[in-house]
This record gives C-alpha cells, sequence and structure tokens, in this order.
C-alpha cells in the first residue's frame, strides 16, 4: 500500500478555501503571486549604474588585455546597455518617466564610464577581479597582519618597483553623511 497523501494545512490556507476555492487554487496549488508594476526606484538606480559598470569594466579587458573605447564607442555601448535592461524590467511597456530617468541617469554614466576608460588607458592598475566576495590577508610588517573581508565591485593591481599594490573599489550611487 502507498503512503497516504499529506496536506499541509494552515488556518490561513483554510480560510482562504472557505471564502474562495479558487482562490485557494490560484494561491497554494498554482503559486500565482500579486502582479507588481515594474519600478525603477533609487535601490534599482543603484542595481542599474553598478552593472553599466561591471559590464562596461569587463569589455576594456575581454580580450586579455585592455583596449580602451572611444567616446562614440563609450556612448554605444551605454545606449546598448540602457535598452537592455529597460528592456528586462519593463518589457518595451516604459513611460515617459522613466525614459526621463534613464536620459538623466545616462548624463551620470557617461562621465563615469569615460573616467573608468580613462583612468586605465594610463597604466597600471589592471582589474583583477569583479563584483566579488573578497576576504584577504596580507602582512603588512613582521608585527602587523591586515584582514580585508566583504564585498567589493572591483579590486585592481599593479606591480611596481618591486610591489605589488592592490586597491578595493566600492561604487557608491547615494549620498554618504560623512562623520568625525
Amino acid at each position: 500500500p502507498s503512503e497516504p497523501k499529506v496536506l499541509e494545512l494552515s488556518s490561513s490556507k483554510i480560510e482562504t478555501y472557505l471564502k474562495c476555492p479558487f482562490s485557494y487554487y490560484c494561491n497554494y496549488i498554482l503559486a500565482l503571486k500579486n502582479f507588481e508594476a515594474a519600478t525603477f526606484n533609487h535601490a534599482d538606480t543603484g542595481t542599474y549604474f553598478h552593472s553599466i559598470v561591471e559590464k562596461f569594466t569587463k569589455s576594456l579587458f575581454e580580450t586579455g588585455s585592455f583596449k580602451g573605447k572611444t567616446p562614440e564607442e563609450i556612448k554605444a555601448f551605454a545606449k546598448e546597455e540602457q535598452e537592455k535592461y529597460m528592456e528586462n524590467i519593463f518589457h518595451g511597456i516604459n513611460g515617459e518617466r522613466e525614459n526621463y530617468s534613464f536620459d538623466q541617469h545616462e548624463k551620470v554614466i557617461l562621465p563615469l564610464l569615460q573616467n573608468i576608460n580613462a583612468e586605465f588607458a594610463a597604466g597600471g592598475f589592471v582589474p583583477l577581479v569583479i563584483k566579488e566576495k573578497t576576504e584577504s590577508h596580507y602582512d603588512v610588517t613582521e608585527k602587523i597582519k591586515a584582514h580585508m573581508k566583504g564585498f567589493a565591485d572591483r579590486i585592481d593591481i599593479i606591480e611596481k618597483d618591486g610591489f605589488k599594490y592592490v586597491r578595493f573599489i566600492d561604487y557608491k550611487t547615494g549620498k554618504r553623511a560623512w562623520s568625525e
């Protein structure tokens, strides 16, 4: 004989079924969720900026060494990524508010990407990792050790005069208040 079927019940499930069996079926059998309209809020802005910067930095080194982009290539890159992002979020159903928001973001993104491009074009540091959880241990001196933990948007490295220099990059999109 087979095992009996176990019904996973709760007072909410029973109450939902008694009010409307179809609602019970939609919620608990099909696991349908309420549709929420796509929005582009402050948190989404940070995600969007991080995504573009990450992809842009990777594109500069996709051949294994730095290959800079012209201002026109940077603008085309940003526009293409914007369109992909908007399609992914809004599925082609974005309104004037969203279009305006993305146009305003472009005024920040383009100079940022140009800055990153110029920074790597100047030589020196190269990205070691992009967007990664990190935990590193360094011997600063014989008596001092440094332990770095956290998430880095980018970790760059340079070897110069027999020393390795590491820089941790954490992009910030919001306003930060400094306290002393």
